[in-house]
């Protein structure tokens, strides 16, 4: 058996909902040899950091949660120790520097809160991309921009 603790990361990706709008989410997954893997069996299987951009190009409902699942009783006692874990942490950082501003002030302080090593960005072309707390903040501006400013098709 691996008793070796691997390394946290957070992945960021968008998605374009049933009802035409978008979601951000940041889950929680292992990264090895340019490969992400999401967590199965554990207390991160199926967390995520997620928020929706509405017409206004806000993003609204920042929230921590557990995505989709049928949980049993004892899934369900993991799950709420986490987030209760979660939650104080992310208190102590509110505590100390106030609320976030920003979407991804919340993401980088949910971040902290698991001792993620990094953040990754999937990208089509270049699998994914490896970046800090600044990056993921980036990525996060520059979506809302890209989905609110869609490319101009010019055709002849």
């Amino acid at each position: 058996m691996d008793t070796q603790k691997k390394d946290l990361y957070l992945l960021f990706q968008t998605e374009r909902t049933s009802w035409g709008s978008f979601k951000f989410h940041i889950r929680p997954c292992h990264y090895e040899n340019g490969t992400t893997r999401y967590i199965a069996g554990d207390e991160f299987e199926n967390l995520e950091c997620a928020a929706f951009l509405n017409d206004e190009g806000n993003l609204i409902g920042w929230k921590v949660r557990y995505e989709s699942v049928s949980p049993d009783f004892y899934q369900t006692e993991t799950m709420y120790k986490t987030l209760s874990r979660i939650k104080r942490e992310m208190d102590k950082f509110s505590k100390r520097w106030g609320n976030p501003e920003t979407f991804g002030d919340f993401v980088v302080r949910f971040g902290n809160a698991l001792g993620v090593k990094a953040y990754l960005k999937a990208s089509r072309h270049e699998g994914c991309i490896e970046g800090d707390a600044e990056s993921v903040k980036y990525w996060i501006r520059d979506a809302v921009f890209s989905h609110l400013n869609p490319p101009t098709v010019i055709r002849s």
